[in-house]
């Protein structure tokens, strides 16, 4: 059994249909990640602080989305602020 990484998952264009999803993930039901989406740089400093993502270079938000095998969201939170790490929104959003 082969074990994939995330770096054959992007690079394998199979992934793009639910068909090679369902071959490299087999039985899956959804795949849950955050996004994030850039936003104007806050006025106040504590504003700045907590919208920065050390990960982008720039201050954003972020959402968390489930999506289906068939590629249909199921399931999206309200916007998270952009310093916040995936793992903590999930934990802090049950589904």
């Amino acid at each position: 059994m082969h074990t994939y990484t995330s770096k054959d998952i992007h690079h394998n264009k199979e992934t793009t249909n639910s068909r090679g999803s369902r071959r490299i993930f087999p039985g899956f039901i959804a795949f849950v990640d955050c996004t994030e989406q850039q936003i104007p740089r806050p006025v106040d400093k504590n504003k700045r602080k907590m919208y920065y993502s050390g990960k982008k270079k720039k201050h954003t938000v972020k959402n968390q989305i489930m999506i289906n095998n068939r590629g249909f969201i199921l399931h999206k939170t309200t916007h998270k602020k952009g310093h916040r790490h995936d793992y903590d929104v999930y934990k802090k959003n049950p589904l």
